[in-house]
C-alpha cells in the first residue's frame, strides 16, 4: 500500500497500475447527465435500450422513471408522460415506428437511463476530481456517493 501511495503522488504518469483495477458500475442517471458522463471515454458504456424502456416496458412511464428535482416539474411533466403512455400503447398495438420515433422526440432529458460503466480506478480518480464541486451538484454528488464506496476509495481515489 506505502508503494500504491507513492506512485499517486508521483503524478499521472506513476500511478499506471490504477488503469488496470478494474470496475463495473451499474448507474441510473438522467439522459441530460450523460452527455457530460461521456466525456471520460476511458471505458465502455452499454445503455438499456430507450426504445426498449419507454414503449415496451410492461408498466409504462412513470414519474419515478425522472430525475425530477423541484415539484412543479411533475406538473409539467405529467402531461409528457400522459402523452407517451398513450403513444405506448398505440405503438403495443400497431408497431409502428414512427410512433417510436415521436415518442422518443418528446422524450425529456430528465430521463433516467441505466447504463452499466466499465472503467478502471484512474478515470474514476480524474471523475471525482473534476467533477466534486460540478455546478450539476446534486447530480454529481448522487455519483460521487456511489464512489465513495468503492474499495479503497480513500487511498486511490480521494487522496
Amino acid at each position: 500500500m506505502g508503494l500504491c501511495e507513492r506512485l499517486i503522488k508521483a503524478g499521472h504518469e506513476h500511478r499506471k497500475f490504477l488503469r488496470m483495477i478494474h470496475v463495473q458500475l451499474d448507474v441510473n442517471m438522467p439522459r441530460y447527465w450523460w452527455s457530460e458522463a461521456d466525456t471520460y471515454h476511458f471505458g465502455t458504456k452499454n445503455s438499456c435500450s430507450t426504445m426498449h424502456k419507454l414503449l415496451n416496458s410492461k408498466k409504462g412511464i412513470e414519474m419515478s422513471d425522472f430525475y425530477v428535482e423541484y415539484e412543479d416539474l411533475e406538473l409539467i411533466l405529467k402531461g409528457t408522460i400522459d402523452q407517451l403512455n398513450h403513444m405506448r400503447d398505440v405503438y403495443l398495438d400497431t408497431k409502428d415506428i414512427n410512433i417510436l420515433r415521436r415518442a422518443k422526440s418528446i422524450l425529456p432529458e430528465c430521463f433516467l437511463q441505466r447504463r452499466m460503466w466499465d472503467t478502471n480506478y484512474e478515470e474514476l480518480r480524474n471523475i471525482y476530481k473534476q467533477r466534486k464541486n460540478h455546478r450539476l451538484d446534486k447530480e454529481w454528488g448522487l455519483f460521487l456517493k456511489e464512489l465513495e464506496s468503492l474499495p479503497y476509495f480513500e487511498e486511490f481515489i480521494k487522496n
